[in-house]
């Protein structure tokens, strides 16, 4: 039983680590600046200190 439940645990654990390797490399691969689309808007009404404020609040 307990080796039934360790295997499961693993396969669980795998697939987990899968899923955020792929869910980063989704986010990673996107067009665009991250921040712009965030705020939805064009580069042009955006004001630096907006774009740094949302940078250092999401880490990015």
């Amino acid at each position: 039983m307990l080796r039934i439940i360790a295997r499961k645990f693993l396969e669980v654990l795998i697939f987990m680590v899968f899923l955020t390797f792929i869910s980063f490399l989704f986010v990673r691969i996107a067009p665009g600046d991250p921040v712009l689309t965030i705020l939805n808007v064009d580069e042009l009404s955006v004001s630096q200190e907006q774009v740094e404020k949302i940078e250092r609040r999401h880490g990015l």
